[in-house]
């Protein structure tokens, strides 16, 4: 193990059964795990799907990991970057997650649409969640957040500088605004086409939808940046717009 990687192995084997019993994991499922580690929590998931695709970066951990790969014909570990991969199909996400990858993990899983993620995050980021922060604003689009417990830091080893939360994020049934929201943050390019499309999307005509686009009030600088650059203060600045405008 090497702390480079952000490694910090779970002891306490009851939170790895909560995980495991929270994501109510069956023979259907197609399971990612992010951050293999020592294999204890990949071993109890390989127990019940149907599939799991388990990623470690630390090759020091291959030996362990390639005997439970033996041990488990659904399982198969990559030794390799899971950020540069595709995450489309799978059903579920059940990690303890490396915390310095959990806002590219949690805007990944939305732009991915995976139906449900059960993950061990730091203190810091659920507060972020919970809190007025652009990671916030942007998982609620997308994701119901359920707190579960509070995972001390002297379950883990090395033990790590702060607290962790076992949390559990369903997909959920957002509102036409919402998803307008959501259809912007998705986009690439540029905030101003970015906007325009999504009205577009919804049945306004290009001139109308130039129009909205002013009523925002945003300025050119802004609007030629890339929409996924965007502040929570902007963010928050367009939703109130849009509930201005009354389109939904």
């Amino acid at each position: 193990m090497k702390e480079m990687w952000g490694q910090h192995f779970l002891n306490d084997l009851s939170i790895i059964e909560k995980e495991v019993e929270i994501a109510e994991i069956s023979k259907k499922d197609r399971v990612l795990e992010i951050g293999a580690g020592n294999g204890i929590l990949t071993e109890e998931i390989a127990k019940r799907a149907g599939e799991v695709v388990s990623f470690e970066i630390d090759l020091e951990l291959k030996k362990s990991l390639e005997s439970l790969v033996e041990k488990y014909d659904n399982l198969t570990v990559f030794f390799k970057d899971v950020t540069k991969e595709n995450w489309k199909g799978y059903t579920k996400i059940v990690s303890n997650i490396p915390y310095h990858l959990s806002e590219h993990i949690l805007f990944k899983s939305a732009e991915s649409s995976i139906p449900l993620l059960v993950l061990i995050i730091g203190e810091k980021m659920k507060e972020a969640l919970e809190g007025k922060s652009k990671m916030g604003f942007i998982v609620n689009l997308f994701y119901e957040i359920k707190p579960i417990e509070k995972v001390t830091s002297q379950k883990f080893f090395p033990k790590p500088r702060t607290n962790s939360w076992l949390v559990k994020l369903q997909w959920k049934d957002a509102s036409p605004r919402e998803k307008f929201i959501r259809s912007i943050f998705l986009r690439e390019g540029k905030l101003k086409n970015s906007l325009i499309k999504s009205f577009l999307d919804i049945g306004v005509t290009k001139r109308k939808a130039k129009e909205m686009v002013k009523k925002l009030s945003l300025n050119e600088q802004v609007l030629n940046k890339p929409a996924k650059k965007g502040t929570y203060k902007l963010l928050k600045k367009i939703d109130q717009g849009i509930l201005k405008l009354e389109i939904f």
